[in-house]
């Protein structure tokens, strides 16, 4: 979730932590950032289609595995 809009005229750039846990017992956490750059093609700030994405993963799998994608318009 973001605070608010990404807007490319107040911030070009945005550190962005993904968090992942599991529900087991320990319960598992991992963190990573990523760094997202905004491109303005026009002058409207990006939108997303929603204010919330939850994405579910099966145990043992390649550490390179696509687990989904997200974009905004």
């Amino acid at each position: 979730m973001t605070e608010g809009a990404l807007d490319r005229e107040s911030k070009a750039e945005y550190n962005i932590t993904i968090t992942v846990t599991d529900l087991g017992t320990p319960r598992l956490k991992t963190e990573h950032s990523i760094t997202l750059q905004v491109s303005d093609v026009n002058d409207n700030a990006p939108a997303f289609t929603q204010t919330s994405y939850t994405l579910f993963v099966r145990e043992n799998n390649s550490p390179a595995l696509h687990i989904g994608s997200v974009s905004a318009t």
